[in-house]
């Protein structure tokens, strides 16, 4: 029975050697197509005209203020598009990290984001904090 439990154990690490072997090779695939270029033209999503405000409009918050059922719904749509584009977001906007989603993407990069929504009328404030 002994001979038994190490010919198991024997087999098992072998189908995780084959696993990750397997895994390396669809990785190095998805990689290259990430060095191929597209001869299609880019699409445009969005664009902005962004400049400095005054000290008054920053003191002022340039008419936007916190709302926190706009911030949720921020965080909805953020946490949505991370999903849609085949990253794994987390929410960790409650344990005050600096950022509030952590995405990682089926390679492994992470991306840290920090997510704003605010109430108000005119433009968009875009600070260096």
């Amino acid at each position: 029975m002994g001979s038994n439990t190490a010919e198991e154990k024997v087999q098992k690490k072998q189908a995780r050697i084959v696993e990750l072997k397997q895994k390396k090779a669809e990785r190095i695939e998805r990689l290259k197509l990430m060095r191929q270029l597209s001869p299609k033209a880019p699409e445009i999503l969005g664009c902005a005209f962004v400049i400095p405000l005054t000290q008054v409009e920053y003191a002022n918050h340039y008419g936007m203020s916190r709302d926190d059922e706009v911030e949720a719904i921020a965080m909805e749509i953020a946490l949505k598009y991370e999903s849609d584009n085949g990253w794994k977001p987390q929410d960790v906007s409650k344990n005050n990290e600096g950022f509030d989603i952590r995405s990682i993407n089926p390679e492994g990069l992470k991306r840290y984001i920090e997510v704003k929504g605010r109430a108000g009328e005119g433009g968009v404030m875009i600070s260096r904090e």
